[in-house]
C-alpha cells in the first residue's frame, strides 16, 4: 500500500485500531504489528496509545461513536508532523 500510494504522490499512514479495554492479546498484537510495520518503513500511528479516547467514545470494545471518531481524528491530526503534509519521501 505504501508503494502504491507513493507512486501516486500520496503519503500512506496506517493507524492501528484503538480498543476500549486493551486486552493483553491485543497489546501484544499492537507491539508486534508496530515493530513489523516500522521495519517495513510504513508510517504508523498507534491508535491504542491515543490519550483522548475514553470508554464513552466506544459503542463496544472496538467500534467508535461519532464523537469517538471525531476525537480519533483530532488525536491523529495532532500527531501528523508538518513534514508529512508534503509528498512522500
Amino acid at each position: 500500500m505504501t508503494a502504491a500510494c507513493a507512486a501516486r504522490g500520496v503519503r500512506f499512514v496506517l493507524v492501528l485500531q484503538p480498543e476500549r479495554d486493551v486486552t493483553p492479546p491485543y497489546r501484544r498484537f499492537r507491539k508486534l504489528a508496530m515493530k513489523r510495520l516500522r521495519a517495513a518503513h510504513v508510517e504508523t500511528i498507534d491508535g491504542g496509545r491515543l490519550q483522548g479516547l475514553e470508554a464513552r467514545h466506544f459503542l463496544d470494545d472496538v467500534h467508535l461513536t461519532s464523537d469517538g471518531n471525531r476525537q480519533l481524528a483530532t488525536e491523529v491530526a495532532a500527531r501528523i508532523p508538518a513534514e508529512w503534509t508534503g509528498p512522500p519521501p
